[in-house]
């Protein structure tokens, strides 16, 4: 009898789920499909950023890198580094993604097709392709770069990126990091200053 108890549940699970709902997987067009800036998209970029943070075992997702450049200059900021990821990935098609439609045929979700793997697979590959240009200006006209730009240990890290003649999509995520950490240092010194000045 204990064997059986298994495959009753299984069997009344099995059949409750056809009953309740029926669902259809569609693979999707993604020709023009920009998943950071589309309607509807919000579970697949959510996922993808988790994917890059732990293909690269850091929260990279957790900075918006268009926000952090912006400043007194009001430049608009670089396409997002995540974005040329994703983006890059899904229009090789590397990366696919379906709609989840309910029994009327309406779209109710989307999600990754592809195994997980191979998406960690193309994450590894397209943060090796080079930065957008546009990405590049914005950093180099940033008033946060400009005031870190000779930092000892900014600056070493920049010139042996650059020495190849090529700054990576990741390497580009590596300098903002890098920035952030100094810009967070520079704050926690400020305010110890201010509390012994009080």
């Amino acid at each position: 009898m204990k064997n059986f108890l298994p495959i009753i549940c299984a069997v009344i699970m099995a059949t409750g789920c056809q009953k309740t709902t029926t669902i259809s997987a569609d693979l999707i067009d993604v020709k023009n499909l920009d998943i950071y800036n589309s309607q509807n998209m919000t579970s697949v970029r959510s996922a993808f950023d988790l994917i890059v943070d732990d293909v690269f075992k850091y929260p990279y997702s957790s900075v918006s890198y268009s926000s952090f450049l912006n400043g007194p200059l009001g430049i608009d900021g670089p396409k997002e580094p995540l974005a040329q990821i994703a983006n890059n990935c899904i229009k090789s098609k590397d990366v696919q993604i379906q709609s989840i439609k309910n029994k009327d045929n309406e779209i109710i979700s989307y999600k990754f097709y592809t195994p997980i793997e191979k998406i960690k697979n193309c994450i590894v590959k397209e943060s090796n392709a080079p930065i957008n240009a546009d990405a590049l200006i914005d950093l180099n006209k940033s008033a946060i770069f400009k005031e870190f730009s000779d930092n000892p240990f900014l600056r070493e890290t920049l010139d042996n990126l650059k020495s190849d003649g090529v700054i990576t999509v990741k390497e580009y995520m590596d300098i903002i990091q890098i920035i952030i950490k100094l810009d967070k240092a520079g704050k926690a010194v400020q305010l110890e200053k201010v509390i012994k000045d009080l």
